[in-house]
């Protein structure tokens, strides 16, 4: 399930990042093809949860040894890539995400049946994607990473927040989609070109001490760039774009599982 292709120090090229983006998104298509069986719908869902946590467990102990895991996944343009790294910081968030993927399996399981909710294929199908996503932003090594997973969250949770298929479930969706998508796309975007313009990288600092940016970058836009990454990721809550949390709530239980305790605390500020 690993191969190791380089090493430098305690920073390891590992494969195994590469998995616990495979097995959500795997598991999402079995569940997807499952939809007139659902006990083999649900158990699909249970697996892939089960080993997604067990991978993540496997680096604990080589991360808190100090070593971190990295994988490039593909280039854009020099000091863009979509890269994913596991360091203590975000073995945190991952672990919060493929632990509660567990519990919220199991919840669904028994509040969908037990409501007689229809479309329970399409709902635990955009679930698994989800986490995917979740996973995908806990793994970033950079912005432009970071951003292409959330908008991945966001994209395939419209669905979930929209499931009843109502006019009170529509309005709580989209307002949770123009609140994610506008924030992210004029804020966000924005933020991460005129970072890159500025210093040649979307990468996250190493050092936190000396940051991102050159000694001699311009504090007031500086701040303004931290500012705009901040509401630019609106899942967090922040004010004042957090009017989405109170119409998403519509949703079945469960997605406020996934949006509060997984999505959101997934997703933190940049």
């Amino acid at each position: 399930m690993e191969t190791v292709s380089a090493a430098t120090g305690d920073i390891v090229t590992t494969s195994r990042l590469v998995w616990t983006l495979i097995v959500p998104l795997l598991g999402s298509f079995l569940v997807s093809l499952s939809g007139k069986k659902p006990n083999l719908r649900e158990s699909w869902s249970v697996i892939s949860a089960v080993i997604l946590f067990s991978l993540v467990l496997t680096m604990v102990s080589p991360v808190l040894a100090g070593k971190t895991f990295y994988y490039q996944l593909f280039k854009i343009l020099p000091g863009v890539t979509v890269t994913l790294r596991a360091d203590a910081f975000s073995m945190i968030f991952a672990l919060v995400a493929s632990s509660l993927w567990i519990a919220a399996a199991f919840y669904s399981m028994g509040y969908m049946r037990g409501l007689h909710e229809h479309a329970q294929t399409r709902f635990n199908t955009c679930f698994a994607i989800a986490i995917f996503g979740a996973i995908g932003v806990a793994f970033s090594d950079n912005l432009f990473t970071m951003y292409l997973f959330y908008e991945i969250v966001s994209v395939c949770t419209y669905p979930l927040v929209a499931h009843h298929q109502d006019e009170e479930a529509y309005e709580g969706a989209k307002k949770y989609i123009v609140y994610l998508t506008t924030t992210a796309k004029g804020f966000l975007l924005p933020s991460l070109a005129l970072i890159y313009v500025m210093t040649g990288s979307l990468d996250f600092p190493y050092n936190i001490y000396s940051g991102m940016f050159p000694a001699d970058a311009n504090s007031a836009i500086v701040t303004m760039l931290f500012i705009f990454c901040l509401f630019g990721f609106a899942k967090n809550g922040v004010m004042p774009f957090h009017r989405w949390l109170p119409g998403a709530m519509v949703a079945p239980t469960p997605v406020s599982a996934l949006l509060h305790a997984v999505a959101v605390s997934s997703v933190p500020p940049a």
